[in-house]
């Protein structure tokens, strides 16, 4: 018989170990001693308490963490996070597989990206999904699964993130950031908007002042008119006499181009205020049609004040571009963050009263729109360029920039328009933001996983819009 027991050494240190304890008989059957066999089951047994321990954390944690088979799909193990959030029963859950609360999912969707990963030997992969509850409700998730052996076969253990919360203060980040912009460049709109105004202003001044002589010079015309005792010829020479003190004439001359031109200013004022709705604006959770020539236009129209001192800018827009699917705010967003460096950067490497060029450009090739802006301002080095998706990473001096921008450029374009957002850059030559995005958005909610804003691709792009070298 075996018997675990606790045993301490002569050092005081205690060991548990199993005992096994048996008679010594002689030839003749009586006994004469006991044989006692002792195993050290010590490491043994802080194994298995850690194990235990390990396994009660997992089964007990609120994030979701499931095992499913390999080959059926088919879940073998969930924790309380899984039964929690999703309000399901473990034994439910073990009847069921994935894609039976993952939306926008199938199984040769999931099972493809699973295999690309084995076959590329990282044995894991990270994606995004929606969950759906069993009320119905359903909320966003990030799903890191790797391959593992577990009880003599083949499964993957997924983790999995609830992104809601996280989404959310990502949604107010964004909108921060923009209204940081705005803010940066308040006062340059500001400006915008005066001279226009002041334009109106005049003109009105001169409309007013023409039409009190106007209707003066009519109720002279009508006395005029009403006098019996005037000759012809006197009543003519009067009339000839009132226009001249009117001064009617250069009222005839001036008043169309006073009417155009303050029409135009308020046009101006118009074109401004709606640029700046359009940016300002919180933006839809659902993908709408944009014209992102119009978007293009509307951002030169916001950051006018920032690049008009130090750089002619250049709309080389296709006007054949389709529409595309996406969030209008968001992608303004975007382009006006790109513009507003693109200025600061010429400002940084012109000498007062030069000029450098920045050019935006749209081409539609192979399903996608292309979204080219080249600058010829100071450019960055190569540590550099690959540092300016990073969050909170920036060149500029303290209060004059934050980090943020390229970095929720980065989200925007990658994340919430499945497209590509890349950068190349000479020091000294200037730099090119490259922009990719799909003319019709996946079909499933899922957005694309978050990648390494560290690595930088070249694309088709490079193709169709070479760095701009004078």
């Amino acid at each position: 018989m075996s018997v675990e027991e606790n045993l301490t050494h002569a050092d005081g240190s205690r060991v548990t170990v199993l005992s096994s304890v048996s008679p010594l008989e002689d030839n003749e059957g009586r006994a004469f001693g006991t044989l006692g066999i002792f195993h050290d089951v010590t490491d043994l047994k802080r194994a298995q308490a850690h194990a235990t321990g390990l396994a009660q954390l997992i089964r007990e944690s609120p994030s979701e963490i499931y095992i499913f088979d390999a080959e059926s799909f088919g879940i073998v193990e969930a924790n309380m996070g899984v039964c929690d959030n999703l309000g399901y029963t473990r034994n439910e859950l073990l009847t069921m597989t994935p894609m039976d609360f993952s939306e926008g999912i199938d199984e040769y969707e999931l099972r493809n990206t699973l295999n690309e990963a084995i076959d590329n030997d990282t044995l894991k992969c990270c994606f995004n999904a929606y969950h759906a509850r069993r009320d119905g409700t359903s909320y966003p998730v990030q799903i890191d699964a790797h391959w593992a052996a577990f009880e003599n076969k083949w499964v993957y253990v997924a983790f999995v993130k609830d992104l809601t919360e996280h989404q959310a203060l990502q949604r107010q980040l964004t909108q921060a950031q923009k209204l940081e912009s705005m803010g940066h460049m308040a006062a340059g709109i500001a400006h915008e908007i005066n001279t226009p105004m002041q334009c109106v202003s005049g003109n009105v001044e001169f409309l007013m002042s023409s039409y009190d002589r106007l209707f003066k010079l009519t109720d002279h015309l009508v006395n005029l008119a009403r006098d019996p005792q005037l000759r012809p010829d006197e009543r003519a020479e009067q009339v000839e006499r009132i226009l001249e003190e009117s001064r009617y004439h250069r009222i005839q001359e001036n008043t169309p181009d006073a009417i155009r031109d303050a029409s135009v200013a308020v046009q101006r004022v118009i074109e401004i205020v709606r640029a700046m709705k359009s940016m300002a604006h919180p933006g839809h959770k659902d993908c709408a049609e944009m014209d992102i020539n119009d978007l293009l236009e509307k951002a030169s129209v916001i950051t006018r004040n920032r690049w008009k001192y130090v750089a002619e800018l250049e709309l080389d827009l296709d006007t054949n571009l389709p529409s595309v699917q996406g969030f209008p705010a968001e992608l303004s967003q975007v382009f006006t963050n790109i513009l507003v460096n693109a200025a600061d950067a010429i400002a940084e490497s012109v000498n007062r009263g030069d000029t450098g060029t920045i050019r935006a450009i749209t081409r539609c090739t192979g399903g996608q729109v292309q979204i080219s802006v080249q600058d010829t301002g100071c450019g960055m080095d190569e540590q550099t360029t690959h540092r300016v998706f990073d969050q909170f990473f920036t060149t500029k001096d303290v209060g004059k920039g934050t980090g943020l921008g390229l970095a929720l450029s980065y989200d925007i374009v990658h994340n919430k328009h499945h497209g590509h957002i890349d950068v190349r850059s000479e020091v000294g030559v200037g730099t090119t933001f490259l922009i990719t995005l799909p003319i019709r958005q996946p079909e499933s909610k899922r957005p694309t996983p978050p990648a390494d804003t560290g690595s930088l691709t070249t694309t088709a792009a490079d193709a169709v819009f070479p760095l701009q070298t004078s």
